[in-house]
């Protein structure tokens, strides 16, 4: 069942069946997933999250050759298999209809996969919530049913002040993708070690001024895009002056969304363009 990309990064859980627990008892160190609550005659009986994992969503058949359509998404991934309580009786289809149904209460973008020959079929939904995208496939069979749960992020941009001043001495800016809370302008902990490299740029080139400006995709308004985009310049630059660097070296400005790099009608394109630059002046 599992047709997930492996790509490296830290296993948190995997769980297994202990000897000895009660049938109904969840296996030790699982959860559920705060997206998607269980259906009740069900325990929890294994589970996995990786801090960034690539997984195939199932998302239709292909007209022509009956084969899977899928899409790749990357984040933070989780595991849950869900086994069917002794004593207790649901079939694939109540199982399926029932996360259907919590789906749309969600108002999630659903996809039904109709598996020819196949007792059984998969539920890929799409759920954005506080500005938050997490992609869920069901997988239902007889006496189990397994969600695989992908919240997107995109991976941390690895910087160094070498190649930073290589970019900008040569082509005179660089883009960065340094990560912020949706809707937020507060540096985490991977912008801080990014403003860490630009400190170390400046301080090898003494005569270096440049630029911070920030964009954003098109979701949400003009308006508050290039507010957004603005504080998370003025917070890479005010964290550059807290590291003793020359306030005239530094300027900084927000251009929302209206410098696209990508296509902001697909995830990816919107990904590209949230982003901010470094210009050198």
């Amino acid at each position: 069942m599992k047709n997930f990309l492996a790509m490296g990064f830290v296993a948190l859980v995997l769980a297994a069946g202990t000897p000895g627990l009660a049938r109904c008892q969840d296996e030790e160190g699982c959860k559920d997933h705060p997206i998607v609550t269980r259906m009740p005659q069900f325990r929890i009986a294994s589970c996995e999250t990786k801090e960034f994992e690539a997984f195939e969503f199932k998302v239709g058949l292909d007209a022509t050759t009956g084969d899977n359509k899928v899409k790749v998404v990357e984040g933070r991934y989780t595991q849950i298999v869900y086994a069917l309580n002794e004593g207790a009786q649901a079939s694939p289809l109540q199982v399926f209809r029932n996360h259907e149904q919590a789906f749309q209460k969600l108002r999630a973008r659903v996809y039904k996969v109709w598996q020819a020959g196949s007792s059984y079929n998969y539920l890929t939904a799409v759920v954005s919530q506080n500005g938050k995208e997490t992609w869920v496939m069901l997988e239902p069979s007889d006496d189990e049913y397994q969600l695989n749960i992908v919240e997107l992020q995109t991976m941390a941009q690895q910087v160094t002040a070498n190649a930073l001043l290589k970019d900008l001495n040569e082509k005179g800016s660089v883009s960065l993708y340094i990560n912020f809370d949706s809707g937020k302008s507060v540096l985490k902990e991977d912008g801080v070690a990014v403003v860490a490299e630009i400190e170390q740029a400046l301080k090898q080139q003494a005569d270096l001024k440049i630029s911070i400006e920030g964009h954003t995709d098109n979701t949400g308004t003009p308006v508050g895009n290039r507010k957004l985009s603005g504080e998370r310049a003025a917070a890479v630059v005010a964290a550059l002056k807290a590291r003793g660097i020359e306030p005239g070296r530094l300027a900084s400005a927000g251009h929302g969304q209206d410098k696209p790099i990508a296509d902001n009608g697909t995830e990816e394109g919107r990904a590209k363009n949230r982003r901010v630059e470094i210009v050198k002046r």
